[in-house]
């Protein structure tokens, strides 16, 4: 029985804040846990699809994402196969070399020691020199400083295919395991027009544990160079046909239900949201806080069990220090709604932090436009004090950029930098797919072998789950059906935002286009649902036709 004192309850002001709270969590699990935000919002959007009815033309948008986009996979082509010479017998059940761990490869002499990676690559192949391009001093072992796992017992087959430009050419495969080198017999097949494949046999021991996927010595013959392909590493006494070893593409129900799923999870997210904005409301900005600050704490805990070093970088529970930035960035986005002052400037401090943390270069300049719009929000006096800093910590920045000492954030406008040209290449694969199926793309899914069999000199990553730019990924996976869709289900969102004059919810969308400019986080749970919620604070605050109990914050 609850404690009466007058005519209220002792406990009223504590169930209170306990129900207060609670509608708090899914904001506060957003920046620290983001899928887990998005379950609790999809939840509540179940039993909450009723706020959304009036909304027609994000409805409308919706519809022609999910139409579009199950269209493109419904007539999307075959994967590609790899193109190469004919081999007799079948292809090889399993391959413990992915295609493009070639370009892992490295070239060892005493003087230099280790040369990390090929030079070049042409086509599928990848070109490795005969010497040390800067010392000229010759290798006289060439590796990949990749292990798979061995089984004692089992025989297996290295096998790789080669061509050179000289008149001869030769070299010993060695099984490197645990237990050191062991040299075998190596035999080499011509199948003509210079091309050749070289293969040699070993049985796993006991303490052997795992194997250099390619091991060479023994290199002799008039070459200067040597280009690598195809890589295969089987369980198997003698060679067989070559087999792609990246993952396969999803089946065709899978890409059809991704668009449906993802229109539909959208709705619902939205829907949710409203429900804890009608409950939240004035409050929304400090759980978001709350959520910000145990990330923090989060990485730095993260950063504290990672191994030293400049290269270290947080992800929280995101999965990709990318994506731990774009969710800064929106998180920002969020309490910018708020439309406080200070809770907005802690919101920049902390995304910043997390950011530098993330080493995400993609979300530092999506910061921007979002820091600029909101200091234009501001009363003159503040306006010009919080410029003067943006201009005063502008000018440090670059200063220190130039020297280096701010790491990843000092190549941020430096095109010769390695992510920086890898990503060019990926754009160009991206590319050659739309090119070749353009009004459907070559399916979801199908973007990494694409890259894997037909890269360019410029793709050097190993692996790819993505173009790292929305527009090339929709055209290469969805091609212009997809992209239409898209397009309808963004320009429905904006038209209902724009009938409300809701310029700080248009703002946090066109920054999360931003970010996907250099990445491809879009329908991630980092920046998808966030951005429901954006939509949702924008249609509930600003007097939408539903009628919510909510007091919009001065």
């Amino acid at each position: 029985m609850p404690v009466h004192f007058g005519q209220y309850s002792l406990l009223e002001g504590p169930i209170n804040r306990v129900r207060q709270a609670s509608w708090g969590l899914p904001l506060i699990l957003l920046p620290l846990w983001p899928l887990g935000a998005s379950v609790a919002l999809v939840g509540l959007g179940l039993f909450s699809l009723r706020l959304v009815r009036p909304y027609r033309p994000l409805w409308f948008g919706l519809a022609l994402f999910a139409g579009f986009g199950v269209v493109s996979q419904l007539l999307s082509p075959p994967l590609p196969q790899p193109k190469v010479l004919p081999w007799p017998g079948p292809s090889a059940k399993v391959n413990l070399l992915p295609a493009n761990i070639i370009s892992c490869m490295v070239g060892f002499n005493l003087p230099d020691t280790q040369v990390p990676s090929l030079i070049r690559r042409s086509g599928v192949f990848w070109r490795m020199p005969r010497a040390n391009p800067v010392t000229g001093v010759p290798f006289v072992e060439l590796y990949l400083t990749y292990a798979p796992t061995l089984q004692a017992g089992q025989t297996y087959t290295q096998s790789v295919f080669f061509r050179h430009d000289g008149t001869a050419a030769s070299f010993e495969f060695t099984f490197f395991t645990a237990r050191g080198h062991h040299p075998v017999p190596t035999r080499v097949v011509d199948l003509g027009g210079g091309m050749y494949r070289a293969y040699a046999t070993y049985q796993a021991r006991e303490g052997d544990r795992f194997v250099r996927g390619l091991d060479l010595l023994g290199l002799s013959g008039d070459w200067s160079y040597i280009e690598f392909a195809y890589p295969q590493l089987e369980p198997s006494p003698t060679p067989s046909a070559y087999t792609p070893a990246g993952p396969p593409r999803p089946l065709l129900p899978y890409r059809v239900l991704w668009f449906v799923g993802t229109a539909l999870l959208g709705l619902l997210a939205l829907a949710g949201a409203q429900r804890v904005l009608a409950q939240t409301g004035p409050d929304t900005g400090r759980w978001l806080l709350a959520g910000m600050g145990l990330t923090v704490a989060l990485v730095l805990f993260q950063l504290h069990v990672l191994p030293a070093g400049a290269q270290a970088r947080a992800a929280a529970l995101t999965g990709h220090p990318n994506l731990l930035g774009h969710l800064a960035v929106m998180c920002v986005g969020l309490v910018m709604l708020c439309g406080q002052k200070r809770p907005t400037a802690l919101a920049f401090a902390i995304a910043l932090a997390l950011i530098w943390f993330s080493g995400s270069r993609g979300a530092l300049l999506g910061l921007v436009p979002l820091l600029l719009f909101w200091v234009c929000t501001l009363s003159r006096g503040w306006r010009a004090l919080v410029f003067t800093l943006i201009v005063l910590a502008s000018t440090v920045a670059v200063d220190l950029g130039s020297t280096g000492t701010l790491g990843r954030f000092s190549t941020i406008f430096d095109p010769s930098y390695s992510t920086t040209v890898s990503r060019i290449g990926i754009w160009q694969v991206a590319e050659l797919v739309s090119s070749r199926y353009p009004w459907t793309g070559g399916g979801l899914g199908s973007l990494p072998l694409w890259y894997e069999l037909e890269g360019s000199e410029q793709a050097t990553e190993i692996f790819v789950q993505h173009a790292h730019n929305l527009l090339l990924e929709l055209l290469a996976e969805a091609g212009w059906l997809g992209l239409m869709g898209c397009m309808g289900l963004l320009l429905g969102i904006a038209w209902e935002l724009y009938q409300r004059r809701a310029w700080s919810g248009l703002m946090v969308w066109a920054t999360a286009l931003l970010l996907n400019v250099f990445d491809y986080s879009l329908f991630s749970e980092v920046v998808y649902y966030p951005l429901w919620i954006v939509t949702a604070w924008s249609l509930v605050m600003l007097k939408t036709p539903v009628a919510l109990p909510v007091t919009i914050p001065e």
